[in-house]
């Protein structure tokens, strides 16, 4: 018989044995056919998943949680993309399932590929993953920084990258993501182009933040360079493309004679969802990425939107932030102007930036905000957070029509607040600031008038319940003034200004300026006529609240230091909680390590309500906000009977 027939005979008695052989292994328990995968290598894995939905979902089960560390691709998914081809990664894995069909966090990470030619394979891996998949709620993309990472000399690579960002950024809308987090760039892509300004000159470092944060206001306002026909908006002039056109091509891009940038596609316009958007750092808001970026931004319903500002780059014509100064601080509050939906605002101070120098360039232009603006300035804003300057020159943006002696009113009558919503206003002050009592009370004499003016008050002699206070509306504001102190081992400072602030509220007390019940009514403020506290009347203020015997012995001090500083604790009283950031461990908090610190601090607050203990170290000890014994509260209260709660975070 010819070896052909007999091959074609014993061929299906072959398959037929495989076949009994995979329904034998598939009759077994789950939980024994896992164990038994479990000892294959991931080659034979992925081979078995094409066998059967079973086998498919148990394999590419083992492959995710075993070699790579994925319990439930359903609701968190990190991928670290693997630099040889031929090597099985996560992406390969979910790629020959049949079960997978979405995930809530998808995390890919390019940090191993140190050159951008090498990028663009797994940039293709990523767009067909995406295609694949049909739901991703969060899209994190973590890149390698620009430091460390060779750039692209071919034309057509180059192209190709940027054709695979741009269907990569269009696919995450198209599959109704809700959070979009580039992070890790720092200086991605930034070797292909310079900032030369509107004349291809170099411009002055200080205004390169305008550049970036104010050409996104235009874009988002362009009130006067848009047509409406129904609910599209027609753009005559785009200002972005405009701001393009100031970047020319480095050396290095030579070959680009034409500029390489990409649009959002108008059916990823359509179908955008994304409400948070986390940017490492200022690089896809800079040319190629910049049309794509500010596109997606005007059409999203973005809610929360971060930026880094850790990256400075070498060229300090890019980028300068080594402090917040006013002109850096009118720019980015101007793009902040486009997010009436911003619920919470935090500014934290800068302590250091390294052995950067510093340009010498002056400021060529001024950043004038319009009048109209300060109407929707923030409608929806429910937290202020900042250090002391910033906030003094933020809240006069805000409100520059204030009246420092406006009264608040629950009649129907009185103008509705420009800040419904705001209820806390925090003011920082770092580590590195030197505690200083007459500092802090001039920080609550600008900032105030403010609450004051933000306060929305029901009918008199009423209660509302705002978020962790109760409020006795009828006398004091409605928004809760926060203060935040932060110390080192030295508590720099502290010890010679509670001296003076010490004995300035002992003869405060002494004379009856302030008891326990008025501080608890606000009884002191209808002193002042409920008005808010200014410059300009703060010293006759005080001298109408004092008694006369009081007024006597402070002004026999020639040189007024006495009259400063009783002055600057009745201005105090105003704030209603305190955090203290200590050093140390919590433990050593819970011992009392720190309480005589502590008592000098809540002795001079005389309306301190609630006063938080933390450390930077209680995120890594893993422990939830508790409160203090009732033994040491009752000896807090003793030095401040108006404190009301102590809890340790």
């Amino acid at each position: 018989m010819p070896a052909s027939a007999t091959t074609g005979k014993e061929a299906p008695t072959v398959a037929s044995e495989s076949s009994s052989r995979i329904s034998y292994f598939e009759e077994l328990p789950e939980e024994l056919q896992v164990s038994i995968l479990l000892h294959l290598p991931k080659p034979e894995l992925l081979a078995s998943s094409r066998i059967s939905r079973t086998l498919n979902r148990l394999s590419v089960q083992c492959l995710l949680l075993v070699e790579m560390g994925i319990p439930d691709v359903s609701s968190s998914c990190t991928i670290v993309l693997a630099t040889d081809p031929k090597e099985i990664d996560a992406l390969t894995a979910i790629m020959h399932s049949i079960h997978i069909k979405g995930t809530e966090c998808l995390r890919i990470d390019f940090v191993l590929f140190t050159s951008y030619l090498h990028l663009v394979p797994p940039l293709i891996r990523t767009l067909r993953l995406l295609r694949r998949l049909k739901s991703i709620d969060d899209i994190c993309l973590i890149f390698r920084p620009e430091k460390s990472t060779r750039p692209i000399r071919n034309e057509k690579h180059f192209k190709s990258m940027v054709s695979a960002f741009e269907e990569i950024l269009n696919e995450s809308l198209l599959k109704s993501s809700r959070a979009l987090r580039l992070l890790g760039s720092e200086g991605f892509l930034s070797q292909y182009y310079r900032f030369t300004g509107p004349q291809g000159i170099p411009s002055p470092s200080t205004n390169q933040v305008k550049r970036h944060l104010l050409s996104a206001k235009e874009f988002f306002a362009r009130s006067q360079d848009k047509k409406l026909e129904g609910s599209n908006l027609q753009l005559v002039k785009d200002v972005v493309t405009e701001d393009d056109l100031q970047y020319t091509p480095t050396r290095l891009s030579t070959f680009n004679r034409t500029r390489v940038t990409f649009p959002c596609s108008p059916s990823a316009l359509l179908q955008t969802e994304i409400t948070l958007v986390n940017l490492g750092c200022l690089d896809f808001l800079r040319p190629p990425f910049s049309q794509w970026m500010f596109s997606m931004l005007r059409a999203s319903p973005v809610r929360s939107m971060a930026v880094g500002f850790s990256y400075i780059p070498e060229d300090v014509d890019e980028l300068y932030l080594y402090d917040i100064k006013e002109e850096f601080a009118k720019a980015i509050i101007e793009w902040v102007l486009m997010f009436p939906n911003l619920s919470k605002l935090i500014v934290e101070p800068f302590v250091s930036y390294g052995n950067s120098k510093k340009p010498e360039a002056p400021l060529r232009h001024e950043i004038d905000i319009a009048a109209p603006s300060h109407s929707i300035f923030l409608p929806s804003i429910q937290t202020i957070e900042g250090p002391r300057k910033f906030l003094s020159w933020l809240i006069a943006l805000l409100r520059p029509d204030l009246d420092r002696n406006f009264t608040p009113s629950p009649s129907s009558d009185s103008p509705p607040p420009k800040h419904p919503n705001l209820w806390k206003v925090s003011i920082v002050y770092s580590a590195s600031e030197k505690f200083d009592l007459s500092s802090i009370a001039s920080a609550v004499v600008d900032i105030h008038p403010f609450l004051i003016a933000s306060a929305v008050l029901p009918p008199s002699h009423s209660y509302s319940t705002g978020p962790k206070r109760l409020i006795k509306t009828a006398y004091s504001p409605g928004v809760l003034l926060r203060l935040q102190l932060s110390f080192e081992k030295d508590f720099s400072g502290l010890g010679a200004s509670l001296c003076k602030g010490n004995g300035a509220v002992a003869k405060l007390v002494k004379q009856g300026m302030f008891n326990l019940p008025d501080i608890i009514t606000g009884a002191w403020l209808r002193s002042s006529k409920d008005s808010a506290l200014g410059h300009e009347d703060i010293d006759a203020w005080f001298t109408e609240v004092i008694s006369e015997e009081l007024k006597e012995e402070l002004l026999k001090d020639a040189s007024g230091a006495q009259w400063i500083e009783a002055r600057n604790m009745g201005v105090l009283s105003i704030v209603s909680a305190i955090h203290l950031d200590l050093p140390g461990t919590r433990r050593e908090i819970e011992q009392g390590k720190f309480d005589d610190k502590i008592m000098g601090v809540i002795s001079v607050f005389l309306g301190l309500d609630r006063l938080t203990l933390s450390t930077k170290q209680y995120a890594d000890e893993g422990k939830a906000l508790g409160q203090v014994s009732d033994l040491r509260l009752r000896k807090f209260q003793e030095r401040n009977p108006n404190l009301r709660i102590v809890e340790i975070s």
